[in-house]
């Protein structure tokens, strides 16, 4: 058993807060590496269409997906709410 799925474990028994962010925290970092390793250039993109509950296999709130696709922008750099076209 993998050390997240140890911590998903207690999270029911878990009456810290704290330790429920760090979890969810975790989970938003786990899930935005693994959309950049499987869709590289495009793992933003997937995590927008997730967020806008274009994802039928998700059981993921929609706000969860935002703060991946934040994570993702964050990590590869990409700039968000400019607009290029006014410069």
């Amino acid at each position: 058993m993998s050390s997240l799925a140890k911590i998903r474990n207690l999270l029911p028994f878990a009456g810290s807060l704290s330790l429920g962010r760090r979890i969810q925290a975790q989970l938003v970092q786990e899930d935005a590496l693994s959309l950049i390793s499987r869709y590289q250039d495009q793992a933003y993109r997937e995590a927008r269409d997730r967020a806008r509950g274009k994802c039928l296999e998700d059981r993921r709130s929609a706000a969860h997906w935002r703060k991946v696709k934040l994570t993702i922008a964050m990590q590869q750099g990409i700039r968000i709410g400019t607009n290029c076209s006014a410069a």
